[in-house]
């Protein structure tokens, strides 16, 4: 009986030992799981918050705070936010490439941003439009503070031509079943409201009035006038004249070089028209050659008929300084790029 007794006591004490680890095995693997949904859930709140941190910035952007908190310029009495110079900025940049003063606009790539295309080596087309428009606040500063000095106010007619402004907004927008929010962010920049809409036009509208008057007031002699034309004739006169650019991409700088020296070595309007009536449908293939109308339309764009003098490109020191003869033609590279001038009118 006994050694039966000790064999049972030996059996309990096994079965005790299996029960333990089967215990604290259980134990462990709970306490892995618990610790795996404390990490999950670690996690996906880290992951909420991240996305509520993504959505908060988008939505603050999307508001303009930050751009109406950020003053970009300023002067004694007025200041220009953010937000209203983004709508300065794509107002010069929209209105230059539409009045196409620079035959080189024809080359910005309007699905790409500009701070991505070179309009020299030193500087992008951002820049330029961006040069541009910081000096045409500058003259609005400058003269709304003439505006306040003389005491100038707008009227309901000026704040009329606002709302006008807004209103066709509207209506494109409506046109493309968009929001007026969303369509205002796709043509003056992301955070740009009606609110920045109508202060940038309103202190443009100020600044104008008061221009208006300076122009008006002061009476100009002859001597004042002649003076003034010799020493801006270049700003007064016009010259008409033509313009193609080399945008052959299948082809070597050297081969681009000569084909613009071929069309450089025309006489006339005409033989120029002739070169380009020769050499365009040499671009396409068969199955996308444009129409006769069409290629008589690309023709027909290289002439600028009223041209004056912009801010000392190549173009305007060939036509209105170098240039000495109509016909007279000029090859200026730029970007890579070939770009043949004939002087039709000169200036």
């Amino acid at each position: 009986m006994g050694k039966g007794k000790k064999t049972l006591s030996a059996r309990e004490r096994k079965l005790k030992e299996e029960r333990r680890q089967k215990n604290r095995k259980a134990r462990i693997v709970a306490k892995w799981k618990r610790a795996g949904v404390i990490t999950t859930i670690a996690v996906l709140i880290l992951a909420v918050l991240v996305g509520i941190y993504a959505l908060t910035r988008t939505v603050i952007q999307n508001t303009g705070i930050v751009l109406r908190n950020r003053v970009a310029m300023s002067s004694d009495n007025f200041e220009v936010d953010a937000a209203m110079l983004s709508y300065y900025f794509y107002e010069t940049y929209q209105n230059e490439v539409a009045a196409q003063t620079n035959v080189l606009y024809t080359g910005i790539d309007s699905a790409r941003s500009l701070k991505e295309q070179d309009y020299t080596s030193m500087i992008t087309w951002f820049d330029f439009f961006m040069d541009k428009t910081t000096a045409r606040v500058s003259d609005i500063l400058l003269y709304a503070e003439g505006a306040k000095a003389a005491n100038t106010i707008l009227e309901d007619a000026d704040k009329k031509s606002v709302d006008d402004k807004l209103a066709s907004l509207a209506q494109k927008a409506k046109e493309k079943d968009v929001s007026l929010n969303t369509y205002i962010a796709s043509v003056y920049g992301r955070g740009v409201k009606q609110k920045d809409i109508r202060r940038a036009m309103e202190l443009e509208i100020l600044s104008d009035k008061h221009y208006q008057t300076l122009d008006t007031v002061h009476e100009y002699t002859d001597e004042e006038l002649e003076t003034y034309y010799e020493e801006n004739a270049h700003l007064i006169k016009y010259a008409a004249y033509k313009a193609y650019t080399i945008y052959d991409s299948g082809i070597t700088d050297e081969e681009n070089k000569a084909l613009a020296e071929e069309l450089a070595a025309t006489k006339s309007p005409e033989e120029f028209d002739t070169w380009l009536a020769t050499y365009i449908p040499t671009l396409y293939t068969e199955a996308n050659m444009p129409s006769e109308e069409n290629i008589a339309k690309m023709i027909a764009d290289t002439m600028v008929k009223e041209y004056s003098f912009q801010s000392g490109t190549a173009l305007d020191t060939f036509l209105f300084e170098t240039a000495k003869n109509e016909n007279e033609t000029t090859v200026v590279t730029e970007n890579g790029r070939n770009t043949v001038y004939m002087v039709v009118t000169l200036p």
